[in-house]
């Protein structure tokens, strides 16, 4: 800071950069709160204890604060014991527990006899202060009586020679030393360690790295703000949860500006590449390697995921097993593969495979690696394995190899070029995706057919990264490519892609999908008879999948379930059917057919997890929010993805992940954490929206915020909303009015009821029967709420009742007491009946917006207002009971109110 900034009064200064607010805060400590009580527990048993990890798990900082924690216990009961000495007249014994930092051993650099002479001199009950002129290892002990051991500490155990080790051990078991050691998982594994934990002399602790909810939870405390799904996911994948790569990865990614803050949520923009931090980390281990170790450890690292075979005779055998030993190279199933649970999103091979571990230390390997070492590499596995074999190759081995060999200025074929560019859009990699198509459109492709090929890939990659201009211009030189070379027995099935993708830039990006369809639809009418039968049910299909898509429910539902039956939902072309049928027949009122259709599909799609990984997690998403509009707020929780446990390799399904979540949290009346979940969708879809879901977003946190009295942010979100293209949120188009006027109904908007009456009609014209009934419902309470009942209301009372009987669910007979209880001016009646609408997941206000309550305060009185118990409040939101009571006192304060009873009468609804 400037001396000037440095003189200027603390409210003057300029805000900080969110960066330097990152760099600012101190890092936070993962929770190891379980191996921490472990260990204090077996050093008051008077063993040993030797925590096992990983390098930057954070075994050292877990046992410098379990001893400081360990020293200051003893030194309290020794003071205490001192004190009763002296009140009793010396007449206790002197049994003074140890209370002296404990000595100390770092294994590595030290000189390691020295150090064990060292501990022998400490032993033999010699005062030892500090041992000298060894670097490495500080010694500190004091006078112990004798019956004491030596409390040592020792730091990378597994480094010590056999024969210290042996003497150390002889120690514990004499009981003249108690150790806490860290080690590498490899160095418990084998003598003397293994056997002190055997023989109960020593408590093992594995410190393992952290799981994907705790890499979340750490991350967000380190940035001082919620992160995007996405992000948390890259960084975990990059760093498998350990915790000193997490702390590198982002220092640098906020340093470089990769990861930034958009409204209070960070974003990862792009990855960036290894810290120079790390590099020179990384660097020191390299030079400490055998000049074998080191060409192996470069060879893995730049053709990872390797097959183990395809090391055989180009690494030594033993070499390869000393860098596994270190823990430096991970062998057997892939990472990513076990990472996601089998589920396919990773078509992965079924045979060992030898990467880095984690991949952040791969990339700062591979940094290191010069460019002549880079080819000379490459010369010698493409010697040894003919070219890199593709029948073992697993889709990111394959991409990893390509883009290996285009470093190296390495002829690949055209073919070899467009399985790479494929697998990179299948692992959502469309970035390299261009990358390697732009190499390929360089060379010599061997004709016409193939260049298609190519640029309809990369028009798909352009059109996942938004660039939909890139994406269009490929498929206008394809279009030319097309009609001037009418030959090829793919001429057809290009011609298909293309209109197919055109058509995907007309609906998904143009909001236009007339258009989309007038291009299916002159596909299908210049098809000869004797066109292929598949081609013409996969156009077929793909014009009904667009009408759903596109809110026509009623051209597509029928002729979909009509395919969905005969299909037998064993093609993955059919199922693109199942999530715009479900959706259309959940808003037309069918809701329990759309319930189990979802059922029906979600099972078959597991199916074809590895070739349509988009597919369950779309239909899943539909069959959450239709478990919410019948009022199954239960089946919509088992439905809804939890926090940091998504396992796409699609950005956009975290922004979806958030907004079921957020639907799902709004249901329970939970409002801020329904904010905080549509928030971050907002702010991934803020970035790149391919699907169209910016503007369902916007208006779910709408009502969020209007919920939690935050005005002036609910009008601008239900601006943001109806500004937002439709495109594919136009099959829940209903649903997305509904929440605007739900936005309004806690805004107490003077044009409520107009708004209300106007989506009812709307809804009615199209045969949308869910959203009607659910919109008239608002007719109803807006009469109620702004004091303008109309004598129309039993007109809409008598509609209610035929559209509750129509609609399948709990939720709307709910929907229609509520609304008698209303019309007919029974307040008592209103009020049960209002507990069981929260209950089916509609809460409505119990508050004016202009009252001065918090956020919190405001959430506690709804659900208060709803019927649950300070206990059942405390359970819901995390909160003890005596803090849902102190906000709930200050509630009643701020209204007037004396009882729960008087704070669900302040809206008589």
């Amino acid at each position: 800071m400037s001396d000037l900034a440095e003189r200027m009064p603390a409210a003057a200064r300029p805000p900080a950069a969110p960066g330097d607010r990152f760099a600012a805060r101190p890092w936070p400590t993962a929770d190891r709160s379980a191996p921490r009580t472990a260990m204090l527990a077996a050093l008051a048993s008077s063993r040993s204890v030797l925590v096992v990890g990983e390098a930057g798990v954070g075994k050292t900082h877990l046992v410098q604060g379990a001893l400081a924690d360990w020293t200051a216990r003893r030194r309290l009961l020794s003071s205490r014991l001192a004190d009763a000495r002296r009140a009793d007249g010396g007449t206790i014994a002197d049994r003074r527990p140890q209370a002296d930092p404990p000595m100390t051993l770092t294994v590595g650099a030290a000189d390691r006899w020295a150090a064990l002479e060292g501990i022998h001199l400490a032993v033999s009950g010699g005062t030892l202060e500090r041992a000298t002129g060894h670097p490495g290892h500080v010694v500190r002990v004091a006078d112990e009586p004798p019956q004491a051991p030596v409390l040592l500490h020792v730091e990378d155990a597994h480094l010590l020679d056999r024969a210290t080790a042996q003497a150390l051990a002889l120690l514990v078991r004499e009981g003249e030393v108690q150790v806490v050691a860290t080690m590498r998982p490899v160095g418990a594994q084998t003598s003397p360690w293994l056997e002190l934990w055997k023989d109960g002399m020593a408590e093992r602790l594995d410190l393992r790295p952290l799981d994907p909810v705790a890499t979340e939870s750490l991350v967000e405390e380190a940035l001082g703000g919620p992160v995007t799904g996405d992000t948390c996911r890259r960084i975990w994948r990059q760093t498998l949860g350990n915790p000193h790569h997490v702390r590198e990865l982002l220092r640098h990614e906020v340093e470089t500006g990769a990861l930034v803050e958009r409204n209070g949520v960070w974003v990862g923009l792009i990855g960036a590449g290894p810290a120079q931090r790390v590099l020179d980390a990384v660097g020191r281990d390299l030079d400490l390697l055998s000049s074998e170790a080191r060409a192996a450890l470069e060879l893995v690292a730049l053709a990872e995921p390797v097959p183990v075979s395809w090391l055989d005779g180009l690494v030594d055998a033993r070499v390869l097993d000393e860098l596994v030993h270190e823990g430096l190279v991970v062998t057997g199933a892939p990472v990513a593969s076990r990472a996601a649970g089998g589920t396919g999103l990773f078509d992965e091979p079924l045979f060992p495979v030898a990467r880095l571990n984690p991949p952040a230390y791969a990339d700062a390997v591979r940094a290191l690696v010069p460019p002549s070492r880079r080819r000379q590499l490459f010369a010698l596995m493409r010697s040894a394995r003919a070219g890199f074999p593709t029948a073992d190759e697993s889709p990111s081995g394959l991409l990893r190899a390509v883009l290996w060999a285009l470093e190296c200025d390495v002829h690949q074929t055209g073919e070899r070029l467009l399985r790479a560019m494929r697998a990179a859009v299948s692992l959502c990699r469309p970035e390299v995706a261009v990358q390697v198509a732009s190499a390929a459109l360089r060379q010599p492709l061997g004709g016409t057919g193939p260049r298609i090929d190519v640029l309809l890939v990369r028009s798909q990659a352009w059109r996942l990264l938004g660039e939909s201009g890139r994406a269009a211009a490929d498929l206008l030189e394809v279009s030319e490519l097309l009609a001037s070379d009418h030959t090829g027995a793919d001429h057809r099935l290009r011609q298909i892609q293309l209109a197919g993708q055109t058509a995907d830039l007309h609906q998904y990006h143009g909001d236009d999908p007339d258009g989309s369809l007038e291009l299916i639809d002159d596909l299908l009418e210049g098809m000869h008879d004797d066109a292929d039968p598949e081609l013409r049910s996969a156009l077929e299909v793909s014009r009904l999948t667009r009408l759903g898509t596109a809110g026509r429910f009623a051209e597509s539902i029928e002729p979909s379930l009509t395919r969905l039956r005969t299909a037998g939902h064993g093609s993955a072309n059919v199922l693109d059917l199942a999530t715009p049928t479900v959706l259309g027949l959940a808003q037309t009122g069918r809701l329990a057919e759309a319930t189990a259709l979802a059922s029906r599909s979600l099972r078959a799609a597991e199916a074809h997890a590895q070739r349509s990984p988009w597919l369950a997690a779309r239909i899943r998403a539909a069959q959450l929010v239709v478990h919410l509009w019948s009022g199954d707020l239960d089946g919509a929780e088992r439905a809804a993805v939890p926090r940091a446990c998504g396992d796409s390799a699609y950005p956009l399904q975290y922004a979806v992940d958030n907004i079921g979540r957020g639907l799902v949290a709004a249901a329970r009346g939970l409002w801020t954490d329904a904010l905080r979940e549509h928030h971050a969708a907002s702010a991934s879809l803020g970035l790149i929206d391919p699907s169209g879901f910016v503007g369902y977003a916007a208006a779910a946190e709408a009502v969020a915020a209007a919920a939690l009295g935050d005005r002036a942010a609910a009008l601008r979100l239900v601006d943001t909303a109806r500004r937002a293209p439709q495109r594919p949120s136009a099959m829940v188009e209903s649903d997305l009015r509904l929440l605007l006027l739900d936005a309004q109904l806690w805004l107490l908007e003077p044009t409520l009821r107009s708004e209300a009456l106007t989506l009812a009609r709307w809804c009615a014209d199209r045969g949308l029967h869910r959203t009607e009934l659910e919109a008239l419902h608002r007719v109803v309470v807006a009469g109620r709420l702004l004091g303008a009942a109309d004598p129309t209301d039993v007109a809409v009372l008598t509609r209610l009742g035929h559209l509750a009987a129509a609609v399948s669910g709990t939720r709307g007979s709910a929907l229609l007491a509520h609304a008698t209880a209303i019309v007919t001016g029974d307040a008592e009646l209103a009020a049960i009946a209002a507990r069981d609408l929260a209950a089916e997941g509609l809460w409505l206000p119990t508050v004016r917006p202009s009252a001065r309550l918090t956020a919190r305060e405001r959430e506690i009185a709804g659900l208060a207002a709803g019927g649950l118990s300070s206990r059942a409040i405390a359970e819901r939101l995390t909160l003890s009971v005596r803090t849902v009571d102190s906000h709930l006192s200050r509630v009643f304060t701020k209204l007037g109110v004396r009882s729960r009873q008087e704070l669900r009468s302040i809206r008589d609804v």
